[in-house]
């Protein structure tokens, strides 16, 4: 994928062609400098401009086994989507029984299209978009949650398709739903429906590029890749996934035999066509039953009970250690909040929350105290799109103003690297709360250690008295492998190497944050296994 994506590199430098890094690979440059590690494809955005310049200048530039699959070339392309496909590999997903496009390793290539700068046209228009991806999709059903209106776009592109056929319909509705502004909007939307949706963003996030680092080589991100992967993913960007089931795209991997090998055995095993009508019907069923579902009530008591525990001013200081270590729990309070609201990004349903104040406060200033500071602004967010949320006032900017410190403090020590900013954010810090919260005593603590290494200062009684503070927070917060992590750094600048790789390992295994998980795996405690079955 690599030597693929500097292919790509080299047409649209020869051709001054814009584009950048986006989704899984905007965030693996941020995070892991280059991919990341359980990831199978790669993900690359242009404006609408330089896709179709890339388009024309493409088949002379073409390397032998290196085939583009688009819409454009061909209306039986599933897709609204390219793929930069090498033929001479296989990387068979299920959908590849259904044929349209060549099932080898790929890079997939996105574009933005100017739209509104009024946001209700704006919404209209990415609905249009969604509708015209799942109806050219011959086996796709969404599994996103569909925001209001929805059905009505599907409904209308659906009928438009079955009058005209497919060739002909796609002949008409792309072109119009690409240029329905011609440009001069600060607005853009994203032309797919497959990324779980599609997406209203701000234009000028493409307006300047970078090249950085990526694996041993340098590619192009924007110059707002953090904006623009937080738009993506949410501020849940910053943390690895829970569990690593890998890989998500890809069913059967070979980079030495072509997928046509394997073509011909599955298609042997399938009536594809069969498959297509049925999940047609399938998917208009499921669009125009759930066109019905608006409101959400939340209220899972099992959950709620853990909540009301905290819900006293400053509960957390009054909790023991084992209730303290409980915060996996917390952080789940919301989780079907999130399974409605977070899929899509947008606004959808109205949602009813039956938490008291104290409670939800509670809940929210758990997450920020133990560095899930990103499910509290998910929280915010989904309520800012909702308009559901019925906490205002004081207490609201509070918590906003907590979760910005947090955001600021990690993504100046892990990303930016700047060890004097944080000091000097952590310094301006005066609430307590936040000052004992899991972000800021962690940061604190690895200023310290670099301090000490910087200086060669491990053998003396001052470095003995960090380790010891290091011990005495780990132990308080319940071994996040955050603490773990800098405990081993402490013993690794004392000498001790072999109790440094006993903390380290266990480190790996309790941290959240995806820049100590990267970090850990870059000193070789974490590996990554790939299996293909």
């Amino acid at each position: 994928m690599l030597a693929m994506l500097g292919e790509i590199d080299d047409i649209c430098r020869k051709h001054k062609i814009e584009y950048c890094l986006f989704a899984g690979s905007g965030l693996g440059a941020e995070r892991h400098s280059g991919f990341i590690p359980w990831d199978d494809d790669a993900d690359i955005v242009m404006t609408l401009d330089n896709y179709e310049k890339f388009l024309r200048v493409f088949d002379g530039e073409a390397k032998e086994g290196r085939t583009l699959n688009c819409l454009e070339k061909s209306s039986a392309y599933p897709f609204t989507y390219a793929r930069y496909v090498d033929t001479t590999t296989a990387a068979i997903q299920r959908h590849s029984a259904f044929g349209g496009c060549d099932p080898g390793i790929k890079i997939d290539i996105f574009f933005v299209v100017p739209t509104y700068d009024d946001l209700k046209k704006a919404e209209k228009h990415r609905l249009e978009i969604l509708a015209f991806s799942e109806v050219i999709c011959p086996y796709a059903i969404m599994h996103h949650y569909r925001p209001e209106g929805y059905a009505d776009a599907y409904k209308a592109e659906k009928k438009l398709f079955d009058r005209l056929g497919r060739e002909k319909y796609i002949a008409r509705r792309m072109p119009k739903l690409k240029e329905i502004k011609k440009s001069g909007s600060s607005r853009c939307v994203l032309f797919s429906g497959m990324m779980s949706n599609s997406y209203i963003l701000d234009t000028d996030i493409f307006d300047e590029i970078e090249y950085v680092r990526f694996e041993n080589t340098e590619l192009p991100v924007s110059m707002q890749n953090i904006k623009l992967t937080r738009e993506l993913y949410g501020e849940r960007w910053i943390s690895k996934p829970k569990t690593l089931d890998i890989p998500r795209h890809t069913y059967l991997l070979d980079t030495e035999r072509p997928y046509n090998e394997y073509l011909d055995k599955l298609w042997n095993k399938c009536d594809y066509r069969e498959n297509e009508r049925n999940t047609a019907a399938r998917r208009d069923m499921h669009i125009y039953e759930r066109d019905t579902f608006k409101d959400v009530f939340i209220n899972d008591q099992r959950l709620r009970n853990l909540a009301v525990k905290l819900g006293t001013d400053n509960a957390y200081s009054k909790l023991n250690e084992g209730e303290k270590a409980a915060w996996p729990q917390l952080s789940q309070l919301f989780e079907n909040y999130y399974n409605v609201q977070l899929k899509s990004i947008n606004k959808h349903y109205n949602l009813f929350i039956d938490l008291n104040n104290d409670t939800f406060k509670a809940a929210m200033d758990t997450a920020v105290m133990t560095d899930r500071y990103y499910d509290a602004a998910d929280i915010l967010k989904i309520g800012d799109m909702s308009g559901s949320m019925p906490y205002t006032g004081e207490m609201m900017q509070d918590i906003r103003e907590r979760i910005d410190t947090c955001r600021k403090i990690t993504e100046t020590l892990y990303i930016e690297n700047d060890l004097n900013k944080t000091a000097e954010l952590i310094d301006d810090i005066a609430d307590p709360l936040l000052c004992d919260s899991l972000t800021v005593k962690t940061a604190s603590l690895w200023l310290r250690a670099a301090e000490a290494a910087k200086h060669d200062a491990s053998q003396g009684n001052a470095f003995d008295e960090l380790l010891a503070e290091v011990d005495l927070s780990a132990e308080a917060y319940g071994f996040p492998g955050e603490l773990l992590a800098v405990k081993g750094y402490c013993l690794e600048i004392k000498g001790q190497l072999k109790e440094a790789e006993a903390v380290y390992e266990k480190a790996a295994k309790n941290t959240c944050n995806g820049f100590v998980y990267q970090w850990l795996a870059d000193k070789g405690f974490i590996t990554y296994e790939y299996k293909y079955e």
